[in-house]
């Protein structure tokens, strides 16, 4: 039971939580962004709303890598770290694909990405060359050696997208329409 829920929790509760939460966040933000950029900072922006995600995103990876405790022991730290890392990076993709390109986009994108790591990252594959593929399955398929490129890979990636969506709100904060 504890192994289930642990693995509901990798492939589909952080992935949707962190997908929807970053629809949900520009959403909420884009018709006031014109005026909203005038009053506040983009960095202020971006780290309040990291930090938003985080406090929302964090105990959802506790309560799954406490559930997968019994079964990884002292490996349910390691798992937990890659875990809450994977969806603050999935978030930040969001963030900017949902700002730049658009809702349909960035849904389109999660559904490609949840298909690949379901496929290389759920299965035998993930024992092979490919398990990088699978991105949003990396806390359970980076074992070993693996865990320490997954989490650089995972903060280089999440340091991208955050930069990618600073100069989408900077691009949105200047045109008139702010769909894109």
């Amino acid at each position: 039971m504890a192994r289930h829920s642990a693995t509901f929790g990798t492939w589909v509760t952080l992935p949707v939580l962190s997908t929807l939460l970053g629809g949900l966040v520009w959403s909420a933000q884009r018709e006031a962004w014109r005026i909203t950029s005038l009053r506040v900072s983009r960095p202020g922006f971006v780290l309040g709303s990291l930090v938003a995600g985080a406090a929302l995103l964090t105990p959802v990876a506790l309560v799954t890598a406490g559930a997968a405790l019994p079964v990884l022991g002292v490996g349910a730290g390691r798992y937990g770290l890659l875990l809450w890392l994977v969806a603050m990076m999935w978030y930040a993709v969001n963030l900017w694909l949902t700002t730049r390109p658009g809702v349909p986009t960035a849904l389109g994108a999660s559904l490609v990405v949840y298909t690949f790591s379901l496929v290389l990252g759920g299965s035998a594959l993930a024992s092979t060359g490919w398990w990088w593929l699978g991105l949003l399955g990396w806390p359970e398929s980076a074992v070993g050696g693996r865990g320490v490129v997954a989490a650089g890979l995972t903060l280089a990636v999440g340091g991208v997208a955050t930069l990618l969506w600073l100069a989408a709100l900077k691009r949105a904060a200047r045109t008139t329409s702010t769909d894109r």
